[in-house]
């Protein structure tokens, strides 16, 4: 929605990412990284990286500890979408 109220809309038929289009591995590694980067720094985003690369590994789903890093409080909201 615009400042003056309109919409705008546009549909994409067949995206970037979708069954007839697959992203490979190296791009999705790099949406995740990037989208990681609105959140986390970069320690963390490794973590979060390492551990999700490693799940198979794990006897557990329970991967709180790799996993527990704090919040930075400033860039909170721009992962949740609130605004300011």
């Amino acid at each position: 929605m615009f400042g003056d109220g309109h919409a705008q809309r546009c549909r994409i038929d067949d995206v970037f990412g979708g069954a007839t289009r697959p992203a490979s591995a190296a791009e999705v590694k790099a949406k995740f990284r990037a989208n990681a980067a609105l959140c986390l720094d970069a320690t963390a985003a490794a973590s979060l990286e390492e551990a999700l690369e490693t799940l198979d590994q794990h006897a557990s789903a329970r991967l709180a500890a790799p996993l527990a890093v704090p919040a930075p409080a400033p860039r909170a909201a721009a992962c949740s979408g609130a605004k300011a």
